[in-house]
């Protein structure tokens, strides 16, 4: 086979199994618990070991005269079976039960998704196998197409949805059968290649432009229906649903498969969105007066509307999707009142850790509002794993940036016994003793809502100085009014696991 074509080929190969293996990365987020993000990668390494062992076992059906048979014929199978994997996938309602017919299911998905990893990596085994003399430039070429496979489906995921980009990677696929068929000795696989590539195009340009035939049906046994809005990005999926908040309009935004936000109906009258006083959210903005607010997370910007219905007028809100940021600045402005135009209310794209680095402005306060999937909090992911926005040094990051009397002011879900938020505390407790300061118990609050079936919240407040007397009766008082607990007074100790960590002698038992 000409050089140029065995080089051409594995470039187009290895793009094609990148962008395959990110996309569903992005697929399974979107539609399954995040967990199973990493069977993308699992699933890749399984493929590529199977194909491995079947070349090894079978050499005389894989022997250098077949070789560019094979080549345009595995390739050609890659670019069908990515195309049949969406399909089934998308046919599945998924949903995890302790049950055969659920293990059967998930095994048809990951069976299926399997397939395409199996022929790409027969096709790249044989490359190297029978042209091992050229394994430099093979390689060089394996690592190029891989690279610029990862930077285009990143590119691609702001321009189109993820399910028509797997259409469009059944084409690269069909495009590299092209390349190996221009020296096939078989006419049918040298027709049958450009037919494949046809159709994926053709697919693809008809996904996009004219009709979705292929579209995410279901997101965790949970059928799609009433989506007013869906885009995606390399951050997300988003989905806008109306719904009906506690008997009022609003419309709740999806992403990252069952995590949400909300926004809310806002046409300038206060008294109208007046519940948004009754839920926890909202507390702290109810006792500080005319503060300076960093919100990180604006979500559907609940929190921004919760702080300007109490008097803030000088709220930054950072939000890292750009996506969400545009439902709330341009696409759904006069749903939510055009708030992120008022004056004092400023939006950026951004990090919130990066942009608290960079900044040289002090708070009042600094909210953060459970800033990550639901998905992921509920099953205690961020437990025991790293998260930039809360470690110690994060919290470092956040002191230097609060005024003297300013507060740091993070919720989190309540799930398993609480760890989430003992995390919180751990990381809170750890600035403080490093940054110098003394008895850090009585520079932290921690108040939640009562266990319940349906989900609840806590919070901690972190202030720069020790809380005083009157600003603790104040807490206490809108504590009983929205009917909450204590789980860390300043000046109590409580009998629970967060005070027996923050009076313990030797906090490393912990």
């Amino acid at each position: 086979m000409n050089r140029k074509n065995i080089y051409w080929g594995i470039f187009l190969i290895a793009l094609t199994t990148l962008v395959w293996e990110i996309l569903l990365t992005r697929i399974f987020s979107a539609t399954m618990y995040y967990h199973f993000v990493f069977m993308s990668i699992s699933l890749a390494m399984l493929g590529f070991g199977c194909s491995g062992v079947v070349v090894f076992l079978f050499p005389r059906f894989f022997s250098k005269d077949k070789c560019d048979n094979h080549l345009s014929l595995f390739s050609t199978l890659l670019s069908v079976t990515i195309f049949i994997a969406i399909i089934v996938y998308l046919r599945v309602n998924f949903q995890i039960t302790p049950s055969l017919s659920s293990f059967l299911q998930l095994f048809k998905i990951f069976f299926f998704i399997f397939l395409p990893y199996f022929f790409s990596g027969i096709t790249i085994t044989l490359l190297l196998k029978h042209y091992a003399k050229n394994v430099t430039t093979l390689y060089c070429c394996d690592l190029i197409g891989a690279g610029l496979g990862c930077i285009l489906v990143i590119s691609l995921l702001f321009i189109y949805d993820g399910i028509s980009l797997v259409l469009l990677t059944s084409f690269m696929a069909a495009t590299a059968s092209i390349v190996f068929a221009r020296q096939c000795s078989s006419r049918i696989l040298r027709r049958l290649s450009f037919c494949i590539a046809l159709l994926s195009l053709i697919a693809f340009i008809s996904n996009v432009y004219f009709y979705r035939f292929l579209r995410i049906n279901y997101v965790q046994g949970t059928p799609q229906t009433g989506i007013i809005f869906e885009e995606w990005n390399p951050i997300n999926r988003v989905t806008v649903t109306p719904e009906n908040f506690l008997g009022n309009k609003s419309l709740r935004i999806n992403y990252d498969a069952a995590a949400q936000a909300h926004m809310h109906f806002f046409d300038g009258d206060i008294t109208r969105i007046h519940y948004l006083q009754d839920l926890i959210p909202s507390f702290y903005y109810q006792i500080r007066k005319n503060a300076e607010v960093l919100i990180i997370g604006v979500g559907g910007g609940q929190d921004v509307l919760s702080a300007y219905i109490n008097g803030h007028r000088k709220i930054d809100g950072i939000e890292i999707n750009p996506t969400i940021a545009r439902l709330n600045t341009a696409v759904y402005r006069g749903f939510n009142g055009n708030l992120f135009a008022q004056p004092g209310i400023k939006m950026f794209v951004d990090d919130g850790r990066n942009f608290v680095r960079h900044s040289s402005k002090k708070y009042d306060i600094i909210h953060l509002s459970n800033v990550d999937s639901g998905v992921a909090s509920s099953s205690g992911a961020f437990t025991f794993v790293e998260n930039s926005l809360y470690t110690v040094e994060a919290f470092k990051d956040y002191y230097r940036h609060l005024k003297d009397s300013g507060v740091l002011w993070i919720g989190r879900w309540r799930f398993n016994n609480d760890l989430e938020n003992f995390r919180v505390l751990t990381s809170a407790v750890k600035a403080l003793e490093e940054l110098g300061v003394n008895e850090p118990e009585r520079h932290i609050v921690m108040i939640a809502e009562k266990p319940r079936p349906e989900w609840c919240q806590a919070f901690l407040l972190m202030k720069k100085g020790p809380f005083l007397t009157e600003e603790i009766k104040a807490i206490d008082d809108l504590r009983i009014k929205m009917n909450l607990e204590w789980l860390h007074h300043p000046e109590k100790r409580m009998d629970n696991q967060f005070d027996d960590y923050l009076f313990s002698p030797d906090k490393k038992v912990f």
